[in-house]
């Protein structure tokens, strides 16, 4: 009984310790779901003139999302290379094995290399994504299925919200513009 205790154990720490498992993949292209990236409205291609830098963002059904590193790179925002469509290569999937589903995510946006300090923003609802599977130590290239966009991105500039300062400027405007007219109207 020793044996078996003792063989399921280091059993259990040699698969810990191997990396036996390949990575969830998928192809970083918006080509092949037809799905392009617009600017400011629905029908304006986004241009590569425009500047537009795209993430991908993926990790499991449910879950929280994080950026997708291409294969190869830190790098995880790329530009388009062609107007609307992007192919950044294969990327992995973070905390994902391989042919796992996930929930994915696409955002862009214009002028920085950066989501947080982008001019324009735009980003696709999450949508669930079969991933392939790529051991990095087989030394075959690394592939994976191309995105199942169900909707395009469009870039458009945010609506800024008002700051209560400047609501209750405008209460306190319209708060007074009304007392005037009634003392007005009284004489």
């Amino acid at each position: 009984m020793i044996k078996v205790i003792v063989v399921c154990a280091m059993s259990l720490i040699f698969i810990q310790n191997s990396n036996c498992w390949a990575d969830a993949t998928i192809k970083l292209s918006n080509y092949e779901a037809q799905m392009p990236v617009f600017f400011q409205k629905s029908g304006t291609l986004a241009t590569v003139q425009d500047g537009i830098y795209v993430e991908v963002w993926g990790g499991p059904v449910g879950g929280v999302l994080f950026p997708i590193a291409i294969i190869g790179s830190t790098n995880t925002a790329f530009q388009l290379n062609k107007d609307g469509y992007f192919d950044a290569g294969v990327g992995i999937i973070p905390g994902l094995t391989d042919n796992a589903q996930a929930d994915v995510q696409v955002r862009a946006w214009s002028q920085k290399d950066s989501w947080n300090k982008g001019n324009s923003l735009g980003k696709s609802m999450p949508f669930p994504q079969e991933t392939g599977s790529w051991d990095p130590k087989s030394g075959a290239a690394p592939s994976g299925p191309p995105l199942q966009m169900r909707n395009s991105v469009i870039v458009a500039m945010p609506i800024p919200e008002p700051s209560a300062i400047a609501l209750g400027l405008l209460g306190g405007t319209a708060l007074i513009t009304n007392r005037i007219i009634k003392a007005t109207i009284k004489k």
